[in-house]
């Protein structure tokens, strides 16, 4: 049986409230203990949301306890930990600089991306499509009010790739402001997962600083835009966009941690939406 986001979310509360062995953990879902225990290594692989201490290993009486880790690796750095104190406590994209995460990652494992233009943005190198459809199980977005949904990128509607991704089965999950500027975006999204019959992507409501992407464990993309208008006369020339691209597993799992750490108290779209229209 497939390991679906329910069971793991199922599997993650049980463990949450108190640490379980495998065997626990197998009778509360119903199945074997090796299937229990693959279900727990691939929530810990994907997630970092569990982990797991053996106890008397390699010996007939060991004992496999799985506990919530959650807090745990994501404050284990202290470079990090300052990084997703600002991600948390920050509102708007500029409380935040994509260059603050990216200036730490090893040279060989990154590039950026930039884009200039004067009045209005036309992507010349940035391929989103192409980007969004490198995903094999799932593509993380941190987003403001989704609006990217809209644009067209290199001719294809980035709209029809979220569609076309859902309906191979990756699983797309985005945090973004749920509100009145926002609803349009929203029920445009909420349609993809009519049509399928399932929630192939998930929404939650909550105010956070970064703009970007996480396909699978393979590559994250974060934007980071710069205005004239914002600058005093003469300090930049033209308005830029930068998308930095980062390869490396170690942030790739470090910013995944962050997304679900965001994500999991943040508001489903449906409630906050049927709240607001009340």
């Amino acid at each position: 049986m497939v390991l679906t986001h329910e069971l793991s979310k199922k599997i993650v509360n049980f463990v949450k409230k108190e640490p379980r062995t495998v065997q626990d953990i197998a009778h509360f879902i119903g199945k074997s203990w090796v299937t229990a225990d693959s279900y727990v290594e691939k929530i810990k692989q994907e997630t970092g949301m569990l982990n797991v201490k053996v106890f008397r290993g390699k010996t007939r009486g060991a004992l496999k306890v799985v506990y919530w880790s959650y807090e745990e690796r994501i404050e284990n750095d202290e470079l990090q930990k300052e990084l997703y104190e600002q991600i948390k406590q920050g509102k708007r994209k500029d409380d935040i600089e994509a260059f603050d995460i990216y200036q730490f990652v090893d040279k060989k494992k990154k590039r950026k991306l930039v884009e200039k233009y004067k009045v209005k943005y036309v992507p010349q190198i940035r391929d989103l499509p192409g980007f969004l459809r490198q995903a094999e199980t799932e593509v993380i977005c941190f987003s403001g009010n989704v609006s990217w949904i809209n644009r067209t990128d290199k001719g294809v509607r980035n709209f029809d790739v979220i569609k076309e991704l859902a309906e191979r089965g990756v699983q797309i999950r985005i945090i973004c402001r749920v509100d009145l500027a926002s609803i349009k975006n929203i029920d445009r999204i909420n349609k993809i997962n009519l049509e399928l019959g399932r929630e192939a992507i998930e929404i939650r409501h909550k105010r956070q600083p970064l703009r970007g992407f996480i396909v699978d464990n393979k590559v994250i993309s974060i934007k980071e835009e710069k205005k004239v208008e914002k600058y005093k006369p003469g300090e930049l020339e033209y308005n830029q966009i930068t998308y930095y691209e980062i390869f490396d597993t170690a942030w790739i799992d470090w910013l995944k941690q962050v997304f679900w750490n965001l994500f999991r108290y943040a508001i489903p779209a449906k409630k906050r939406i049927d709240e607001l229209m009340e």
